[in-house]
């Protein structure tokens, strides 16, 4: 039993991905779900083309909380533009939800999730 609660708080740790995106850009986050124990969210950044329409320029799942013996892994993330509206953007997003005890998963949850976002600018 100690053991399995070991496992559970050192499991795979969180899986933040950051790319740098430029200085210029804002970002957006949504929650995507929002378990008891953590979180996922959609985290967006957004800047100005050359035509100074508002682009999504990258994006990505983080998970936040208590995540160990989770472990998200994204699949695919669209975002396209709401009709009539350049600040709102639809989102696809489909990843795994792993469950993990012991380093062995025991679960795997495909998860689809769809909504809007709106951009932080103006």
């Amino acid at each position: 039993m100690i053991a399995g609660i070991v496992g559970l708080f050192v499991g795979g740790g969180g899986q933040y991905r950051r790319d740098s995106a430029q200085k210029s850009s804002a970002s957006e986050q949504v929650f995507l779900e929002d378990f008891s124990v953590f979180s996922l969210l959609l985290n967006t950044y957004f800047d100005r083309d050359s035509a100074n329409a508002i682009q999504p320029v990258h994006q990505d799942v983080i998970m936040n909380g208590l995540i160990s013996g989770f472990i998200w892994q994204t699949q695919r993330i669209d975002l396209k533009p709401a009709a009539n509206d350049g600040n709102r953007f639809t989102y696809n997003v489909s990843g795994s939800l792993k469950w993990k005890l012991l380093g062995l998963t025991v679960f795997t949850e495909a998860k689809t999730y769809r909504g809007f976002i709106t951009a932080p600018y103006r």
